[in-house]
């Protein structure tokens, strides 16, 4: 809005509270809109409660939050974008994401697929399975390095090639 006259929602918080933390635009007397944040208390001056406000132009850091939700859009479109099937699973084999393809070549949801260890979707053993060598997975978990595997899968009649890439943090640790 145009005015700096706080609104009665936020009059009350401030009676009940003493403080109002929030976000509104302003606008500069040539038009061009400013977001700020706006940080209010409620102090009593000489008997009188008066409201004692700050307004910090947020623009920058409206436009690095615009940036980032653009760039995850982004990744978002292309991770499901790819026609192979990918997941994403932990160091514990728990799947934390999929594509698309993923959710569609084993006929479920992603939504139902996330939190499910990747040994119950592929059917290809179990957990004592998945510390073993030949579970491509646990061998870039281990060793931090790529790592690949060829399977029969018995459900499609197929074989099929499975490839693991470790995700790194900031340590250089193999976190997934």
């Amino acid at each position: 809005s145009n005015d700096a006259v706080p609104s009665l929602s936020t009059l009350k918080r401030l009676k009940e509270t003493g403080s109002f933390l929030g976000e509104r635009t302003y606008i500069t007397k040539d038009g061009h809109e400013i977001p700020v944040e706006i940080n209010s208390h409620l102090v009593v001056l000489r008997n009188i409660p008066t409201v004692i406000t700050l307004a910090r132009d947020i623009s920058a850091r409206k436009q690095a939050e615009k940036a980032i939700n653009q760039a995850a859009e982004e990744w978002h479109t292309t991770f499901d974008s790819i026609s192979d099937p990918i997941s994403i699973q932990d160091s514990d084999f728990t799947i934390i994401r999929v594509n698309k393809a993923y959710a569609q070549y084993y006929g479920e949801k992603a939504e139902t697929i996330v939190g499910k260890k990747c040994f119950e979707m592929s059917k290809c053993g179990n957990e004592s399975r998945s510390t073993s060598l030949d579970c491509p997975h646990a061998i870039t978990i281990k060793s931090g390095k790529a790592a690949s595997h060829v399977r029969f899968d018995a459900i499609r009649g197929k074989y099929i090639e499975g490839f693991t890439f470790p995700i790194l943090d900031k340590h250089q640790k193999t976190v997934a």
